[in-house]
């Protein structure tokens, strides 16, 4: 699959850009703002080394490893910090549990206990949600994090269902069943490596995995609670405003 372009059909005017656009440092490494260029699927503003020649995608554990010079710490201070995506406005009641975080291996350990190693499961739904949006007076509001919510059902109680939460996600690839096929999940991989944690639907997946049929998620942070009351067929991920 070849990397997606982007393609900008007119320039943009300078009045519409907000002064976090003029100084991001994503668009410096492009020269200009209304430079085209190749991106591919699973590209972040802290993964590089893409090639725009070639369509041989490097494995997870290159891309991320060639991102890890960039200090997460002073990108922060470069943007405004806002919470990209708030429980409260993922939820169609007040009262859900609590996001419970995932700090540590046995942190992680316990939830795939819980969960049956996720087997007999299914990813349900995945919400992506990026810092950048574009204003009522057209200027853009950027930041670098990405938030990822997955809602993941499974064929046994107690419980039946969880959502993931991956917070400053530094990777995602996402790959649909094949016609005829189907995803349901024996045994799913989910363990932290250099203070980033990976999840995936292959329990034998590791970054360095060059198979490119698996879903997988990677980020600096993650949650979880208990969605047993979202089982069944309807979509739960519809935000308010």
């Amino acid at each position: 699959m070849s990397p997606r372009q982007r393609h900008s059909s007119a320039p943009r005017r300078a009045g519409h850009f907000s002064s976090f656009e003029r100084s991001s440092p994503e668009r410096s490494l492009t020269g200009s703002s209304s430079t085209n260029a190749a991106r591919p699927l699973l590209a972040t503003p802290s993964i590089t080394g893409w090639s725009t020649r070639s369509t041989t995608y490097p494995t997870a554990a290159s891309t991320i490893a060639s991102g890890a010079s960039h200090s997460v710490s002073s990108r922060v201070r470069r943007f405004l910090k806002h919470d990209l995506l708030t429980s409260e406005r993922m939820d169609s009641t007040p009262d859900r549990p609590q996001w419970q975080c995932l700090a540590s291996s046995f942190d992680l350990h316990e939830l795939m206990g819980l969960f049956g190693n996720f087997h007999d499961s299914c990813v349900r739904e995945v919400h992506v949600a990026t810092g950048h949006f574009v204003q009522e007076d057209l200027s853009m509001r950027v930041d670098w994090r990405t938030t990822i919510h997955m809602l993941i059902q499974r064929q046994f109680r107690n419980p039946c269902a969880i959502e993931l939460r991956f917070e400053e996600v530094v990777g995602l690839r996402m790959v649909p069943p094949q016609p005829d096929c189907e995803a349901i999940i024996f045994h799913a991989a989910f363990f932290v490596r250099d203070g980033v944690y990976y999840w995936a639907e292959d329990g034998n997946w590791t970054p360095e995995s060059t198979d490119d049929g698996t879903t997988w998620v990677a980020a600096r942070r993650v949650y979880w609670r208990d969605a047993s009351e979202w089982i069944g067929p309807r979509l739960r991920y519809r935000t308010q405003g």
